[in-house]
């Protein structure tokens, strides 16, 4: 797969402007300071990303934190084995890339576009200086960092507790109810990516998307999945 690099297109967020009403979808950054959203805010770079296009690859030195302003970022990961380990997509909202900017280390994974995306960057050193400078803002990071790793132990539980069935099931409720301005979007989604997150072999994978779209809770067409009785999923995942 070809990475192209996202370029920059502004600087800064107008208060009150749409973008900024994304970024409020986040429980984290509706709940900061106005003061500290605006510094946070000046100090940002908007970037527009090419599908497909690398934000940042693993391996590399970290280069900010990150918020998806509207499109689909994915984070992928591959074993040492060599398979293949998609594990998050994140969507209008969702912040990225704060661990490596904490503890300086190694980008963990991969950050790519996954459909043409508009993300929201707080640059390494601007990033740096807030932590540094500022005790709300390192309150509020460590604050972010926390629900992060919150959200991702309640993921491996799921995993380790769940049926794929319903594992499947909460996987499709979760990425078709992440930008409530579009509802009805259909997911580009393969089985492995859908395997990758469940943490299942595709052949499961694919038996049980077959089922779902057999009994009517699903649609499936050339890569990509829609939602059709979110209500029925829903029993199925907390079953």
């Amino acid at each position: 797969m070809k990475a192209t690099e996202a370029t920059t297109i502004s600087v800064g967020v107008s208060a009150g402007s749409a973008r900024l009403r994304v970024l409020e979808r986040s429980g984290w950054f509706a709940a900061l300071s106005p003061a500290l959203k605006r510094e946070l805010l000046d100090r940002a770079v908007v970037r527009r990303c090419a599908a497909r296009s690398l934000i940042y690859a693993a391996g590399a030195a970290p280069s900010g934190l990150y918020a998806v302003l509207s499109g689909e970022v994915r984070l992928e990961h591959s074993a040492k084995s060599g398979k293949f380990a998609f594990y998050q997509g994140l969507r209008a909202g969702d912040f990225f890339g704060l661990l490596s900017e904490l503890d300086q280390s190694p980008r963990f994974s991969d950050a790519r576009a996954w459909t043409e995306t508009t993300v929201l960057q707080l640059p390494h050193a601007e990033f740096q200086s807030l932590y540094r400078n500022s005790a709300p803002a390192r309150e509020a990071f460590v604050a972010l960092i926390c629900e992060n790793l919150h959200t991702t132990l309640g993921i491996l539980v799921e995993e380790h507790s769940a049926p794929p069935r319903s594992q499947i099931a909460h996987i499709l409720l979760t990425l078709s109810s992440r930008e409530p301005d579009q509802a009805g979007e259909q997911l580009k989604l393969t089985h492995e990516a859908i395997a990758a997150m469940a943490g299942v072999s595709r052949q499961t994978t694919s038996k049980i998307l077959h089922e779902f779209r057999q009994t009517g809770l699903i649609a499936m067409q050339y890569g990509q999945l829609s939602v059709h009785d979110a209500a029925r999923l829903r029993d199925i995942a907390e079953a």
